[in-house]
This record gives structure tokens, C-alpha cells and sequence, in this order.
């Protein structure tokens, strides 16, 4: 047998060693790990007659290396490397080694069994919480071909880690196929990321995470993580995610799930731009659930975007969308994001005191920048017509509800479709649902109060002015100028060519047992106007006094009324029209009013009847209502006056009105050529002035009124000081012709 022993210590190990070395230690040794530094080397050669087996034993003495397959530089290398060749099995190079990288151990343990180019590699390379730094992304470059190194890279940069890891590489080659198999798994732990998950053109910031732990495991061509998790300003994240060959490139699939997230700008940068656009059209605050998948394929196709689909759950979150300037808190439900589309389920939310939710609906982002919302069951129970909730509206909407003084909460449930306009102006709105009320009060240039029922509309506003709007509204009772109307309805219309008039036709309600119908008109100019014409017929008088003056009052018969009713804005003093009131035959007793009236002249009040016939005509300027005529006929007195009253105070009227008093129906029964002596006589004889209010009445009395006015002048002008002299009296010029025969006889 012929043996040879060679040791070499403390040798400076470099490429120029390897250099007169035979090529199996170069390929084997010096190629794949580029050791330099010091170390000690023992070779051993022997022959049994049967072949040469060699021996060599190196043993790196703080030495530096990286191994070609994933370069990560090592230093303070010690260990072995054996490398044994034999006519009996397979070359085979045997690595049991130890580094250090950031002052922390790194080791290498493995075979390359064979002779180039079929041999097989079997190497595990690993280390323990080892900085996530510049070394990490370098090595990562290493893997696979220079583009799919370059990949690997802008991964890890998506996540701009910081923190440590720790890391298992193992390295495997099959002699058949003659390619590497390597696995690179990365163990995430106690790390903070800057995570872009949704960005693909790396241009802005990512979003931030602290206390991420997860494994990122690459196997080229393909990768995935999983198990990542970590927290941010309160909220806590899952995600996990994976690339695989699809066509000529990849398809990257990337799953998340978010719990008490905070809704900021910066998580707002973090989104693709899409969902960036959503959030402008609502600008949300507060925090969320959400969970979802995003997919991109890498090379991406031009203009291609990444496929989202996102569901959020509001944890009782604020929005307030831009297509409609409304405040909403408390905001519950589901709101599910894909392909440009956010479809809503089950919301709830509140704005003050109202309650809103929408069952069901969706939002459309379109690609021009504008939005389009459809709200299949938009709710308010209830919903307070709050200035802002006015101000929200479209223009002539927001007139309509201001002219109307809403105050009082609504119940509303309608379906309202939305779109933005891409220019900035009024969104395009269409409607159609139901409002119901309930003791609401409400002005239509009178004051409403009391107000229950209900009211359907169908309409559209298309940025400028109402298209073919209709209307139907039912209330079943209200009460104006102290009167209460019950079943009182109508039917609303905005025709095309008419687009800022509201018509009203068809009005038709019950007051005190008879009927009232007619119609009007709304005019959405400059100034909001409006105009109603009315028509009560067969009132019953028996019904009017219960309702007016007590259940003990007496009347009956039945009245015929008319009212016409203009106005402008809400402000009552801008309020005219006209109207009459008719009792041709019946029976007025308990009056209070004219019951007063009658104490007050000392008359005895009649055992039944006090007054057989009405009528009344007047016209309305503002809160007062001026009437040319009141004429009330009985078999005791009559009554004629004029004058006017105050209904600025529904609890109490005031009273401005002056009336004659006939002797019973006199005037009626005359001929014709006498028929107006009886109230000239009374004109000239008797006046009675009722002021105060309808609770609180006072009463003069104005005897001779023809005498009255010439007696106050009379008396003015004998004041002294006023430089006039007294006139003569009449009966001082007996001689007068004018005078003559009416002379005082002895």
C-alpha cells in the first residue's frame, strides 16, 4: 500500500490557492462558497492496489464566505469540510460549518455527493433572529435567475421589513434532472414592515405594521407567506398569500383580514387607487373590521389592475359622501368592494336623532371620476328634517322643505339613486318611496299643526331643475286656523315643460261632516310662490260647533265655504287671497262671541234661535283677514259688520270689527223700495265696536254715528288755543230756507 500525509496549518485560504488545486476542490469548494481567510488543511492519499482514495479535510479558522446559491455573507467561519473521493462509492463533499453574520451564529451542514455535472446537493443553511437588512435583500437576489432574483427583491422591498427573522435555506439539486430545487423559508418575528399589499407601483408609502410575526417561504419560481400577523394603532391584521406560474408570468394571490383597523390617511395611501377614489367619495372615519383578497398578475398586461375584493365592516364608523353632504355615525353593516363596485348590506346609522339604514344597494365608481349610488331601501325611522339634512338636498328640494318649515321627524323608507357629476355640480338624483308623519305641524303659508298621514312621490332632479315628478299624499288629519281636516289628499305633478311648478289637483278631504276640495299650484322660482283654491261644501253647523265651541254649543244646518289662499317664501305677512262663508238656512244658538255681544246690549237672550243665516265675505293680507261683509240675520236682532281679524295667535284671534244692529229680520221682509230704510236707520242709530281677542272680548257701543263725527269735531275745534270760532247750530237760523218749516213750534 503506498499512503501520503500532508498537513498544512494556518494557511491563507484564497482564489489563488484554489487556483493550483485540482479542479474537483475548485468546482466543489472555491465556486459555490468563496472561502477566504485563514484555516488548516490535511490531505491524505492512499492506494490498496485496487485505486487511489483521497482525503481532504479543511477546517476554515475565522475564515469568510457566501454560498453561491443564496449570498449571504458569513464571517468568523470554523468547522470542516471533507471531501472524499474512492474507486467504491461517489465523490462526496461533506460540510459541517459555523459562521456569524450581525455577531450571531450561522451554520451550514450538508453533502454534495457525485462528480459535476450529476451530482446531487443536499445543504441546510440557517440562522436565529438575524437583522432584516440590506444582506437579506442582496442574498435574495441571488436566488434563481438574475430576473427572478430582481422579483424576490421587490417582495421583500414591498414590505420594507425591519426587525429580525429567522432563516432556513436548504439547497437541493437532483442528479437526473440536473436543477436545483432550493427552498428559502424566512421566519418573521418581533418585526415592523411598511406593507404596500395593494400597490404595485411601489410610488407611495406603504402602511405600517408593528409586531409582525409570519414565515415567507419561496420555492422558484414560486412563493408564499403565511401566518403573518402583527398590530397598528390598535388594530390587529392577518395575511397570508401565494405566486404561482400562470401563462408567461405569475399570478400573485394575496388574502387579509383586519380587526378594529383605524381609518386614516395614512391607510388611505396604502390603497390601490380605485379604493383611494371610494374613499374620497365617502371620507370615513373611525374604525373597521375588514377581510379580503387582492390578485395581480406580474408581468402585468397594460393598464391592467390588480383584482380586489374587499368586504369591510364598519365598527360603528363615520362617513359623509360627497354626492350627498350628510354626516352619518354609528355606521354598522357591510359594505363589499370589487371590480369598482361597493355593494351595501344590512347598514345602520344615525345622524343626531335619526335613524337611518339601508337594507340593500350598491355604488359604482366610474371610470370618468364620478359615482353612482342606488339605494334600494334607504330608511329613516325616524328622520328629523335637520338643517343639515335641508342643506344636503338638491336646490329645489331644499326651497320646498324650507317653505315648508319641516321641523318635526318623518318616518321614510325610498329607493334613491344617485349620480355625481364628473364637473362638480348638483349630483343627478331619482327617487321613489313613501314618508310617513305623525303630529307633525308644517307651514303652506298657514300654519298645519297636528298633521298625520302619509305621502308617495316618484321623481327625478337632474342637477338643475325637477323632471317628471308625481306625487300622492293622504293625511288623515290636521288641523288649520284651529280647524281639524280628516282624510284630507290630493295628487302632486312636475310636467317637463313645467319643470319648477308643482301642480296640485285633485285635493279632496272631510271637515265637520261636509266636504272641502280643489287645488294649487307651487312655483320653485327665485322666490318659492304658491297658490291654493278651496272649496267646502254641506259643512255641518252641528260638527263645526262641537269642534269650534264645546260640545254643549248649539247649531245646525249646513254651510257652504270658499277659500283661495297666495303667498311667497314662508313669511305669513306675504300671505293674500280671498274667501266667503254661506249658512243660507240654519240654526245658531251658543255662540260664544255673539252671546257676549247680546249681554252686552242687554238684550234677552231667545229660548231657541238666536240666528237663522250667515254669510261672510273677506280677503287675507298677510296673518289678518279683512272682511267687507259679515251679516248674520235672527228673529231677535240682526247683525251687519265689518272690519277685520288677527290670526297671527291661533289660541286667540284678534278682533278689530265693528257691526250695526237691525231690529230682528226687518230688512229682509220690506218691499223693495223701503227694503233699506231699516239699516239705514241702524247705520245712523246704533254701533257696536267688539275688540280684544276671541277669549278675551271688549265691547263699546257708538250711538247716533252720523251725529258722532261732526259732535268730535265740534268739540276739537272749541279747544281753546285753536283760534276758530263755535258754528252757529241749526236751530239758531230759523229764517234759513234750507231750515225752513222745521222750526220749534210753541
Amino acid at each position: 500500500m503506498r499512503e501520503l500525509d500532508v498537513q498544512i496549518d494556518h494557511l491563507m485560504v484564497t482564489g489563488k490557492l484554489f487556483e493550483c488545486l485540482p479542479d474537483e476542490y475548485r468546482d466543489n469548494i472555491w465556486e459555490p462558497y468563496k472561502p477566504v481567510g485563514p484555516g488548516s488543511a490535511t490531505f491524505t492519499l492512499r492506494h490498496d492496489g485496487a485505486g487511489w482514495s483521497k482525503r481532504l479535510l479543511v477546517k476554515p479558522e475565522g475564515a469568510t464566505a457566501e454560498y453561491v446559491e443564496f449570498k449571504y455573507p458569513v464571517e468568523g467561519v470554523t468547522g470542516t469540510i471533507l471531501h472524499e473521493s474512492n474507486n467504491y462509492q461517489p465523490d462526496r463533499l461533506h460540510l459541517e460549518l459555523v459562521g456569524q453574520a450581525s455577531n450571531l451564529p450561522v451554520y451550514i451542514q450538508g453533502d454534495v455527493v457525485g462528480e459535476r455535472p450529476a451530482h446531487s446537493v443536499n445543504l441546510t443553511i440557517w440562522g436565529e433572529n438575524l437583522p432584516l437588512d440590506k444582506k437579506v435583500e442582496t442574498a435574495l437576489g441571488s436566488i434563481g435567475e438574475p430576473e427572478e432574483g430582481a422579483k424576490y427583491q421587490e417582495i421583500a422591498r414591498s414590505f420594507h421589513p425591519s426587525g429580525a427573522g429567522d432563516f432556513k435555506v436548504y439547497i437541493r439539486r437532483d442528479p437526473k434532472t440536473q436543477a436545483f430545487t432550493n427552498r428559502y423559508v424566512i421566519d418573521f418575528h418581533d418585526c415592523s414592515v411598511r406593507y404596500d399589499p395593494f400597490q404595485t407601483d411601489g410610488r407611495l408609502p406603504g402602511y405600517a405594521l408593528e409586531n409582525v410575526r409570519g414565515v415567507l417561504d419561496l420555492q422558484p419560481p414560486n412563493w408564499e407567506f403565511r401566518g403573518f400577523q402583527g398590530t397598528h394603532k390598535g388594530g390587529a391584521f392577518t395575511t397570508s398569500g401565494r405566486a404561482t406560474p400562470e401563462g408567461k408570468g405569475k399570478r400573485i394571490e394575496v388574502n387579509f383580514t383586519g380587526k378594529n383597523f383605524l381609518l386614516d390617511d395614512e391607510l388611505k395611501k396604502a390603497l390601490e387607487v380605485d379604493l383611494r377614489k371610494t374613499w374620497d367619495a365617502f371620507s370615513p372615519e373611525g374604525r373597521v373590521d375588514y377581510s379580503g383578497r387582492v390578485v395581480t398578475l406580474t408581468p402585468a398586461p397594460k393598464d391592467a389592475k390588480p383584482e380586489i375584493d374587499l368586504t369591510v365592516s364598519p365598527r360603528r364608523c363615520a362617513i359623509r359622501p360627497t354626492f350627498f353632504p350628510y354626516h352619518i355615525e354609528d355606521l354598522i353593516g357591510t359594505l363589499h368592494y370589487k371590480d369598482g363596485r361597493v355593494d351595501l348590506k344590512n347598514l345602520h346609522a344615525r345622524n343626531g336623532k335619526s335613524n337611518l339604514s339601508v337594507d340593500s344597494g350598491y355604488i359604482l365608481m366610474l371610470p370618468n371620476g364620478t359615482a353612482y349610488a342606488d339605494l334600494k331601501d334607504l330608511q329613516g325611522t325616524p328622520l328629523y328634517p335637520t338643517q343639515e339634512l335641508i342643506d344636503a338636498l338638491p336646490g329645489v328640494m331644499k326651497k320646498g322643505c324650507l317653505g315648508l318649515e319641516l321641523k318635526d321627524p318623518l318616518t321614510l323608507k325610498t329607493r334613491l339613486v344617485i349620480q355625481t357629476s364628473p364637473e362638480g355640480g348638483k349630483p343627478d338624483v331619482f327617487w321613489d318611496g313613501t314618508a310617513w308623519a305623525n303630529d307633525i305641524s308644517l307651514r303652506t303659508g298657514v300654519q298645519w299643526e297636528h298633521i298625520s298621514g302619509e305621502a308617495g312621490s316618484r321623481g327625478r332632479y337632474d342637477g338643475q331643475e325637477l323632471v317628471g315628478v308625481t306625487a300622492n299624499f293622504r293625511m288623515s288629519q290636521g288641523t288649520v286656523l284651529g280647524q281639524t281636516v280628516r282624510d284630507f289628499g290630493g295628487h302632486l305633478a312636475v310636467a317637463r315643460k313645467e319643470p319648477e311648478i308643482l301642480r296640485v289637483s285633485g285635493l279632496y278631504g272631510s271637515y265637520c261632516g261636509g266636504e272641502v276640495y280643489g287645488e294649487g299650484r307651487v312655483e320653485f322660482g327665485p322666490t318659492l310662490r304658491y297658490e291654493m283654491n278651496l272649496t267646502g261644501s254641506q259643512i255641518n253647523l252641528l260638527e263645526f260647533g262641537k269642534q269650534n265651541f264645546g260640545a254643549k254649543s248649539e247649531m245646525s244646518g249646513l254651510a257652504v265655504a270658499r277659500l283661495y289662499l297666495a303667498g311667497e317664501g314662508s313669511d305669513p305677512s306675504r300671505l293674500k287671497g280671498n274667501g266667503s262663508v254661506d249658512v243660507p238656512n240654519g240654526k245658531m244658538y251658543s255662540l260664544p262671541l255673539l252671546l257676549d255681544l247680546l249681554k252686552f246690549l242687554g238684550l234677552r237672550l231667545p229660548d231657541r234661535t238666536l240666528f237663522e243665516e250667515a254669510h261672510a265675505r273677506f280677503e287675507l293680507k298677510g296673518q289678518t283677514a279683512e272682511f267687507s261683509k259679515l251679516e248674520m240675520f235672527g228673529n231677535v236682532i240682526s247683525l251687519r259688520g265689518k272690519g277685520n281679524m288677527d290670526f297671527s295667535n291661533p289660541e286667540a284671534f284678534g278682533l278689530n270689527l265693528d257691526f250695526n244692529v237691525d231690529w230682528a229680520r226687518i230688512g229682509q221682509v220690506l218691499p223693495q223700495p223701503l227694503k233699506n230704510l231699516e239699516s239705514t236707520v241702524s247705520d245712523n242709530l246704533y254701533m257696536v265696536r267688539m275688540r280684544g281677542t276671541t277669549k278675551k272680548p271688549e265691547f263699546s257701543q257708538v250711538p247716533f254715528p252720523t251725529l258722532t263725527g261732526p259732535i268730535k269735531e265740534i268739540l276739537n275745534n272749541d279747544k281753546p288755543g285753536k283760534g276758530t270760532s263755535r258754528p252757529e247750530p241749526w236751530f239758531a237760523k230759523p229764517d234759513d230756507p234750507k231750515y225752513r218749516g222745521m222750526a220749534p213750534r210753541n
